[in-house]
């Protein structure tokens, strides 16, 4: 099985469980999202999940001169991860979800890098959506309400929301399954 295969069953799995929890429970989930930017706890662990990978990718790759330095990652990240919580508390959640969304696209991108398959721009076309997605509310985590306000309104919009989640990740399902 190949890493883009993984991926994009993996990705699709994400995308028809979380349009179909939205679609059968939207109350919950629009709660969920408009109390998601100032959750305190989601921020602390989304933050330490993006510190302690962006922590690792730095010790593994090459630094060049600076690689006698590598040592002090184990330092920098919890040294990173209070001063994180301590200073930028206001909006941490969105902001730590933008690290994520930024964080996320590198397997994937690695992964549909060399593949012969033409559907693998499914994949890249998506990681990069995510990564311009991840740098607009890591520098303005405010956004986060203002893109999910419109979807939040009622909940035929976050229905139909959900649902085309649900066919995106019945679509991502497929391609994993068949294509790659």
């Amino acid at each position: 099985m190949s890493d883009l295969k993984i991926v994009s069953l993996l990705l699709g799995a994400v995308f028809l469980i979380a349009g179909a929890v939205a679609f059968i429970r939207p109350q919950a989930v629009r709660s969920l999202l408009k109390a998601f930017p100032r959750n305190k706890a989601a921020g602390w662990v989304l933050t330490a999940i993006c510190i302690a990978w962006a922590g690792w990718l730095v010790y593994k790759m090459p630094l060049g001169g600076f690689e006698r330095y590598k040592n002090l990652v184990y330092l920098l990240i919890p040294v990173s991860f209070f001063m994180i919580i301590t200073y930028m508390g206001e909006l941490l959640a969105a902001r730590a979800l933008g690290g994520f969304l930024m964080l996320v696209p590198y397997p994937m991108l690695l992964a549909a890098q060399f593949h012969p398959s033409e559907f693998r721009y499914v994949i890249i076309i998506m990681a990069y959506a995510m990564v311009i997605k991840g740098m607009l509310l890591t520098l303005s985590p405010y956004l986060f309400r203002r893109f999910m306000n419109p979807v939040c309104n009622n909940d035929n919009t976050l229905k139909f929301v959900s649902g085309v989640w649900v066919v995106f990740g019945i679509i991502l399902l497929a391609l994993g399954l068949i294509e790659f």
